[in-house]
């Protein structure tokens, strides 16, 4: 998927895993439960229906606190208590659950980029610093004298350091919120 398209990423993503229930590699669900309103309902009763599969389909709309369901029906959960908590702690679930991914996912890049472009550091000892220390925050905390113990040259394990603590600096820099006027100095 190109740009950022909901839709699409949505169709890309279930009909992967379309495609594995239809194969019998994973079990068959009752129910699909896709975040979002109609239109995202659409997109995977579509998809389901092309590929003549045989489960109930719903969506969740947050604003709205309503559940779609593939026969058109509207529940909305607000006038459910029960039903309330269990959807939105369900959605709640998946957004920190695609969150905590995103974070972990950009967290690995940041740390092989990082990596990248170090005299003395070549796959063997990236692939053990990526191992021992996933997290961008981890190897910023780490000491040159802990990075020398298993087996990286001094100077080499003083720039990985100094490397990894500007870029968790400038990530930290980056999620501050934007500065203004009327929040400056004011407490």
């Amino acid at each position: 998927v190109k740009g950022v398209d909901d839709y699409a990423s949505m169709e890309e993503v279930l009909s992967r895993r379309f495609r594995r229930v239809k194969s019998g590699e994973v079990k068959k669900p009752d129910l699909v439960l896709v975040d979002g309103g109609v239109g995202q309902l659409r997109v995977a009763v579509k998809l389901r229906d092309s590929m003549g599969l045989d489960f109930r389909v719903f969506s969740i709309a947050k604003r709205e606190e309503v559940v779609y369901t593939d026969e058109g029906e509207e529940v909305k959960t607000v006038d459910h208590p029960q039903l309330f908590r269990f959807f939105t702690s369900l959605r709640d679930e998946a957004h920190r659950f695609a969150l905590s991914y995103g974070r972990k996912a950009r967290n690995m890049a940041m740390t092989a980029s990082l990596l990248e472009g170090i005299k003395g550091i070549g796959s063997k000892r990236k692939g053990l610093l990526e191992k021992l220390y996933p997290d961008l925050k981890e190897l910023a905390r780490v000491t040159p004298e802990e990075l020398s113990r298993i087996g990286i040259p001094r100077k080499v394990a003083e720039e990985v350091v100094r490397r990894a603590k500007e870029l968790e600096f400038n990530q930290v820099l980056q999620e501050l919120p934007p500065a203004s006027e009327g929040n400056l100095g004011e407490r």
